[in-house]
């Protein structure tokens, strides 16, 4: 076995610092921080009407899955979509496109409950479960050393694909 380089032994260093996952953490939430001031965007127009008590808000929440989800294969469904401008005219009928994302659901639910009208809060909200995801992802990731691969509860220096922390990314990450 090679000799690890000295740019290796660096990074693994940096990787093993004290607080490191705070630090990430931060620069996670500093370089996304600038959609606080973006206000309602994209999606988030949809999310509005879904979670509404307007007319045909309940019926697009149930065919959008609560915002995860574009149709359920029902040609009469997309139809309906399609004539109410929420679908494009050349949608295939019967198209399968559902996620089961209830942690989504439950943040973006409470978020209309909160802050119906505020982009900044809600922004701010999801900027909070970044930095918990991120220190989470820290939390159950390891380290390669010279000789071996060792748990470390300070490093992030894998994919969190990992079967033992993907559970708890998939959560936080599909929010």
């Amino acid at each position: 076995m090679r000799e690890p380089s000295n740019l290796e032994r660096a990074f693994v260093r940096f990787l093993e610092r004290p607080r490191l996952e705070i630090w990430l953490a931060g620069c996670a939430v500093l370089l996304s921080s600038s959609a606080l001031f973006l206000g309602f965007f994209f999606d988030d127009y949809l999310g509005r009407y879904i979670y509404s008590n307007l007319d045909g808000a309940k019926h697009l929440f149930d065919l959008y899955v609560g915002g995860y989800g574009l149709t359920n294969a029902n040609p009469a469904d997309m139809h309906w979509q399609i004539e109410h401008g929420w679908a494009p005219w050349w949608s295939y009928d019967r198209l399968l496109l559902r996620m089961f994302r209830p942690f989504g659901i439950a943040t973006h639910w409470l978020d209309f409950q909160l802050w119906p009208g505020s982009a900044f809060l809600m922004h701010l909200h999801n900027l909070l479960w970044l930095a918990l995801l991120v220190l989470v992802t820290n939390a159950c990731t390891v380290v390669r050393s010279a000789s071996h691969w060792e748990a470390s509860p300070r490093c992030s220096s894998r994919s969190t694909t990992h079967t033992g922390s993907s559970w708890a990314t998939s959560a936080i990450a599909t929010r």
